[in-house]
């Protein structure tokens, strides 16, 4: 699992958060979280107790052209199969 705790000290930049996570990658907030812990997805943790889990918009960005490509793999390999059928 990747999350790591921001430092006080650090310059933030923009973050998403989970939810906005989700909207971007069409996928339930519940799913993102799974990225997280399989290590697909790194997040942060805002300094404090519990805070939440936040996002580099380059490292989704990364993974939705990801998961687009494996959407592609995927409708090719449903057309060759339905071809040969």
């Amino acid at each position: 699992m990747r999350i790591e705790t921001s430092s006080p000290n650090t310059v933030t930049r923009q973050r998403l958060t989970t939810a906005q996570v989700a909207g971007v990658l069409r996928r339930d907030v519940r799913t993102v979280h799974r990225m997280v812990h399989a290590g697909r997805l790194r997040a942060e943790r805002v300094p404090g107790y519990k805070g939440p889990l936040l996002y580099d918009p380059d490292d989704v960005e990364r993974l939705r052209v990801e998961l687009a490509s494996e959407t592609e793999v995927d409708d090719s390999a449903s057309a060759s199969a339905a071809g040969a059928a």
